[in-house]
């Protein structure tokens, strides 16, 4: 199967026990980013996600970028739409390359 990168609520992860509280645990939100192993269909959508969603409003400061990616999910994980969360995640880790952490798998 493949697996790819996707940019979720870090609180959420924490909450599902896919992670671990930060040290400085507010109770407050932020982006993080987890693989995650993907069919076809959704690592084609994480793509548009990443080129037309994220990459395009972090280029433009348009949320309308982001838009079409509001309140989907993929493996049961909402999509980082959060302009503020995505510009604080940008600032910490800067711009992602997904083609560096994509792995397309063992075809079958």
């Amino acid at each position: 199967m493949k697996r790819m990168p996707i940019l979720t609520s870090g609180r959420v992860l924490v909450d599902r026990g896919l992670i671990a509280p930060p040290a400085d645990d507010d109770g407050s939100d932020w982006a993080e980013l987890l693989v995650v192993e993907v069919t076809d269909q959704d690592a084609s959508f994480l793509g548009s996600y990443w080129n037309s969603g994220h990459r395009q409003f972090l280029a433009t400061g348009k949320t309308s970028h982001l838009a079409d990616f509001e309140g989907e999910q993929v493996n049961g994980l909402a999509l980082m739409t959060d302009p503020r969360l995505i510009e604080e995640f940008d600032e910490e880790y800067g711009q992602i390359d997904v083609r560096e952490i994509y792995d397309p798998g063992r075809s079958s």
